[in-house]
């Protein structure tokens, strides 16, 4: 009696050439992806940064106080105009428009620091909006750079009326 088996397996070789073909699509693709992948955390945070100048301003607004934005000490909520401001920064009422939090000055939001792959500068150590929304003296602009360096930066330009927007890229200054 014979007994005919119908196997139905792969191969080795077949297994083989299919482990080579996903090799080298993924080979070709991947700095592709890497690429994508920076380019969604730039504007990631670019957004972020935006929605944070937003924030700042229409609470100046709403509650009728000076509010200000500073760079954070990277060991406690305090104003640091050395640290850096990919570190981090504060959101707070600033009655008395000195740039610090002083008792009775309310914290509105504390940030916690950016990817450390993306390095974030601006033009001020610190950002002041009037109970109008204004910003006088403090118009500039924020510069985000990855490793990338000019193809890729973003930036926030604060006109001299206070109001945020994103700048073009010949708008913005070369990446450090």
């Amino acid at each position: 009696m014979n007994k005919k088996f119908n196997n139905q397996g792969y191969t080795l070789v077949e297994v083989l050439i299919v482990l080579a073909i996903t090799s080298l699509l993924t080979y070709i693709a991947s700095p592709t992806f890497s690429s994508m992948l920076n380019s969604n955390r730039m504007s990631t945070r670019s957004n972020e940064l935006l929605a944070v100048l937003n924030f700042t301003r229409s609470s100046a607004v709403t509650h009728g106080d000076s509010v200000t934005l500073c760079k954070k000490n990277s060991t406690s909520t305090n104003c640091d105009n050395n640290a850096e401001w990919e570190d981090g920064w504060i959101v707070f009422y600033d009655k008395n428009d000195n740039g610090n939090i002083d008792s009775g000055e309310t914290i509105l939001n504390v940030y916690q620091g950016m990817n450390k792959t993306i390095s974030l500068s601006y033009t001020h150590n610190r950002l002041v909006y009037n109970n109008e929304g204004f910003s006088y003296g403090y118009s500039g602009t924020f510069l985000l750079c990855d490793s990338r360096g000019n193809s890729a930066r973003k930036g926030i330009i604060i006109s001299t009326n206070g109001r945020p927007r994103k700048a073009n890229t010949n708008e913005l200054s070369t990446c450090p």
